[in-house]
Order: structure tokens, then C-alpha cells, then sequence
């Protein structure tokens, strides 16, 4: 029996730092286990990492769906060529088509064409293009079933463009179960070892991490992610005495996980404004995102302290599954921290139902299903 197909257009450039990336190749991983024939579709820009032979691996992912590269070769402006020639990708009966750009969605929107739009965050809030190719696809209304990552994004669609309940599903990030093995990085063992892994924009938490390197000495912090730029600008901050605030730079997604393997205790310090551009070109996320780091860590089986915000209340319980702490109070981070020192059996504890959490209700598996059965039914 032929297999069905799914066409996965996207927004990211691959290979690249980009957690956008990463999940998309994660979730078309997911599909294609799911029993799906599926394609990915991505661009190249100037922000990919050269030298991968082998993307699949890059990711941690099998090579067990097919990706389309689009153009050949990077430059200034090629992304905006990816935008304009979207209309020639994967336009075909009997293949379900999924993006994650507004481009593709108002492209199939413009041809008539019905494709399913998962969404990140708001765009009626970001640049008047933006705006108004948001409006149209939803006046053409060929989106038929709508995907976000969080409650307020499905209350946002609902409330300012009266998108039926029905037609929009809350489906959260996720990350993969992951077996234990032998640890092939070591780091330092004589210290208690605070992790953190991610980028390093405004409002990512390294406003919380640097202050709390310098006043709890005792522990090395370990920051894996950044680009070279993010980097020198974190540099800059500490005067270079502290010597236990740890910088690994950029990481694969397949390092990372060895990374948080060989960490105690791993933050997600968000503030109450996170932007992953110029606050003036990038909406504030902390109100909409579905943190991948958040599963991620998860995953492990570590102990997490994240920020107490409303969209991280909808995966971690405090003090059941992580520890949430006042992004505004730093004493709270470092009692947080104090406390799952002095118990290390809550600490274990922490880990543990974290893990359980993850591997019941967020994984890729778990995600893909969930919208493929949300995709092939009739209700709406």
C-alpha cells in the first residue's frame, strides 16, 4: 500500500543554530514514524553551517524523509528568493501540505490550494506586511486547520480573527525519549555542574545566569550556545574573574544532548520580555512560546528551574515536575538552587517526574500523532 504523503514547507534555513530548525526536522522525523511519506522543504542562507554532509545526522534524526534545499547556493538576498518561488514547491493532489510559513500559507492561500498553518506567534502584531498577509489568509480561508504551541496563541486566533475552536489545535513543542549511555564529553567533576543550553538573544536568561555565576562561586555555570557574536557580547560583561561561568559556544543538536547529560541542574531563566531579534522587528515571546529547551531538558531526567511564566505553567508543575522561579527575583534563583543542593532527593525527584511528564504527553511521537489525527479528520 502506497504510503501517504505530507509535504512539510518551511521557514528555516538548514542546517543552521536555529531552533526553528530543529524542530522541524524533529517533527519530520515524527511524521515519517507516524508511517507518512514525507518531504522537507527549506532554504539556504547566509545564517547556515557550512561543511554538513550529512543533515540528518547533524540533527540526531534518521535519514527517513527527504529534504528539498532551495536555493543551491546561499547569498544576500536568497532567502527572499525561497519566499517568491514557494508557489512551485509541492502543489500536488493527494498530499497533505504543512507549513510553518506565512509565505507558503498565502501562496496556497492566493492559489486556492489548502494547506494546514502552524503557528508560533502572533504576525498581526509584527510589520504591516506581515499584517496584512496574515488577514488575507485567514479572509481566503484555505487554512483549514490551524496548529499553535500555547493556550494564548489559540485564544489570540479565536478572539481577534473568530477562528473556530474546532479548526485550531494546541499542540506544545516536544523533544525525543532518550536512552542513557556511556557520557563521551567530560567535563569537571569537582564542582556542581549548572547547565544551560540555548541561544543567547535578549531575554534567553543569561541576564540571570552571569549575576548569579558571580555570586554563587561555588558552582560552575555552563553555557552551551551562541553564536560568535552573542558570545563576545556576553564576554564583555564579566570582568573575566569568573572563572566558573563556562562558555561552550554553539553546539549540534546531538552535542547538546551529551551536554545536559554531564549537568546537575539546568536552568531555563526566560524574562518576563524574551526577543530573538531587535525588540522592534520581533514580537515578545515569553507570552506565546512552547520553549524546545523546556522538553529537552525534560528528556534527560535532570532537575529544571525555569521562569514562572503562564506558558511554562502549561508543561512544568512547581515543585512537582521543575522549580519555577520570579524571573525578576534573582535571590529566588539562587535559594532555588540552594535548595536542590541541600536535597538531593527532591532534586532526583524533580528529574525524574519531569521525565515521566515528557515521555507521556511531549513527545515528537506523541506531537506528530496528535496532528496527524487532528489533519485527517472531518470535524470542522
Amino acid at each position: 500500500m502506497k504510503k501517504k504523503e505530507i509535504i512539510y514547507i518551511s521557514d528555516s534555513c538548514i542546517p543552521s543554530y536555529s531552533a526553528d530548525s530543529i524542530h522541524v526536522m524533529k517533527m519530520c522525523h515524527a511524521l515519517s514514524n507516524q508511517g507518512y511519506q514525507v518531504t522537507l522543504v527549506g532554504k539556504r542562507t547566509r545564517n547556515m553551517v557550512n561543511g554538513i554532509s550529512d543533515i540528518h545526522s547533524f540533527y540526531g534524526v534518521e535519514n527517513c524523509f527527504d529534504i528539498i534545499l532551495f536555493p543551491k547556493k546561499a547569498f544576500k538576498f536568497s532567502g527572499r528568493l525561497y519566499n517568491l518561488m514557494l508557489p512551485f514547491f509541492g502543489i500536488k493532489a493527494q498530499r497533505i501540505a504543512y507549513t510553518r510559513s506565512i509565505y507558503a500559507a498565502f501562496w496556497y492561500s492566493l492559489l486556492k490550494k489548502e494547506i494546514a498553518f502552524e503557528i508560533h506567534e502572533p504576525f498581526n502584531t509584527k510589520n504591516g506586511w506581515l499584517k496584512f498577509l496574515f488577514q488575507f489568509i485567514v479572509e481566503r480561508n484555505n487554512v483549514k486547520k490551524w496548529i499553535v504551541i500555547s493556550l494564548p496563541l489559540k485564544d489570540h486566533l479565536i478572539t481577534e480573527f473568530g477562528i473556530d475552536s474546532k479548526a485550531i489545535l494546541l499542540a506544545h513543542d516536544g523533544a525525543d525519549k532518550i536512552q542513557k549511555s556511556n557520557p563521551e564529553i567530560r567535563l569537571n567533576n569537582e564542582k556542581l555542574k549548572v547547565g544551560y543550553v540555548g541561544s543567547l538573544f535578549q531575554g534567553k536568561g543569561m541576564e540571570i545566569i552571569l549575576p548569579l555565576s558571580k555570586k554563587m562561586k561555588q558552582i560552575d555555570f555552563h553555557v552551551v550556545g551562541g553564536n560568535e557574536a552573542q558570545l563576545e557580547f556576553w564576554k564583555t560583561q564579566f570582568s573575566g574573574e569568573e572563572n566558573n561561568l563556562i562558555f561552550h559556544g554553539f553546539q549540534s543538536p546531538k552535542n547538546s544532548q551529551k551536554f545536559m547529560n554531564q549537568f546537575d541542574i539546568l536552568l531555563a531563566p526566560y524574562l518576563q520580555k524574551v526577543f530573538v531579534k531587535s525588540s522592534k522587528k520581533s514580537n515578545n515571546l515569553s507570552k506565546w512560546m512552547s520553549p524546545l529547551k523546556i522538553f529537552e531538558y525534560m528528556a534527560v531526567g535532570k532537575p529544571i528551574i525555569a521562569s514562572d511564566l503562564p506558558v511554562i505553567r502549561e508543561i512544568l508543575t512547581h515543585n512537582e515536575s521543575a522549580i519555577l522561579c520570579d524571573p525578576d527575583s534573582l535571590e529566588d534563583w539562587e535559594i532555588s538552587l540552594m535548595k536542590l543542593i541541600e536535597f538531593p532527593e527532591f532534586s532526583k525527584q524533580l528529574g525524574n517526574q519531569a521525565r515521566v511528564v515528557l515521555e507521556s504527553k511531549f513527545t515528537w511521537d506523541i506531537r506528530s500523532k496528535k496532528i496527524l489525527d487532528f489533519l485527517e479528520s472531518n470535524e470542522v
